[in-house]
């Protein structure tokens, strides 16, 4: 990063700075959707590193010629649980084909597995939420611009695990309802009405299809 920095001496303090501590090794503490100002939390090795950075590389790239090559993935992480994601690479593979056929090309998203009491946690702290969900994405995407979806997707294993013996299905089938809900929030669909609830709902449906076809 000290090239970037002396190629660049305009480059600004705190995009410098973001940079340095997002890169996956940068060595800064920085909470979950914390701006570096406030950082005051350790981040886990590894998640929700290279997402942030792809959120500001569009601006660097334009703003500063740094013509910066990312590594764009789908990624998985545990935070409090230890549940095993199977498929991994055929999950992430039916991902893209989600985000494409969306309209978008996938970039940099991570899966961050974890308990219901650290998705409470997050709930209350980042939304004013006092009660547990199965999901929360911090959406970190371009659709307007370079159209690259890209964010961070916490979901909690233990709701899953419960909303499947309420639905009937097994905790692996709501669990790729719940992950591929994640990625169509980054692709700009909402659940918060009755009608892009139901919208939401439907292409859930349609694109668990596509994974069954991908079996």
């Amino acid at each position: 990063m000290v090239t970037i920095r002396n190629q660049n001496p305009d480059l600004p303090e705190k995009i410098y700075f973001f940079i340095f501590t997002a890169l996956p090794g940068g060595g800064g503490r920085c909470g979950f959707g914390t701006p570096p100002d406030s950082c005051n939390e350790k981040k886990p090795s590894g998640a929700f590193s290279s997402a942030l950075f792809l959120y500001f590389c569009k601006d660097l790239q334009t703003d500063y010629g740094l013509g910066l090559s990312l590594n764009m993935a789908i990624r998985y992480y545990n935070d409090d649980c230890t549940f095993r994601l199977p498929q991994k690479r055929l999950t992430a593979a039916w991902l893209r084909a989600v985000a494409e056929a969306e309209g978008y090309t996938p970039g940099d998203v991570s899966y961050i597995f974890c308990s219901a009491q650290r998705l409470l946690e997050m709930n209350r702290q980042w939304l004013g939420h006092d009660y547990f969900t199965d999901v929360i994405t911090f959406d970190y995407s371009d659709r307007k611009g370079a159209r690259i979806i890209s964010g961070d997707i916490f979901i909690d294993v233990e709701t899953v695990a419960d909303n499947a013996r309420q639905y009937g299905c097994t905790t692996l089938q709501e669990m790729r309802r719940v992950i591929v809900h994640g990625v169509l929030h980054l692709c700009g669909q909402g659940d918060k009405t009755p009608r892009t609830n139901a919208q939401m709902h439907r292409k859930e449906d349609k694109y668990l299809k596509f994974w069954e076809t991908a079996q």
